[in-house]
């Protein structure tokens, strides 16, 4: 695995960690922030609410990180 998707999964993990007890899931927003290190802009949040919301399958954690790296990778090449 990348070593910056295995830094990005800490980040998620520990974020999890960090939640209140009772609390379930992250929000989007704090998600997408751990994965890519930096708070996240509205463009990419809408894509990944888009992403998300058509999916019908369960996804497990690394896939969710990975995608959702790789399209802040491939954003980032594109400018």
């Amino acid at each position: 695995m990348d070593p910056e998707v295995v830094l990005a999964m800490n980040r998620v993990k520990d974020k999890i960690q960090a939640r209140e007890e009772g609390e379930l899931g992250l929000p989007i927003p704090d998600l997408v922030s751990a994965i890519i290190g930096e708070e996240a802009d509205s463009e990419l949040l809408d894509l990944v609410r888009s992403a998300l919301s058509q999916n019908n399958q369960s996804i497990e954690m690394p896939e969710i990180v990975t995608s959702i790296f790789s399209l802040y990778k491939w954003r980032i090449s594109q400018t």
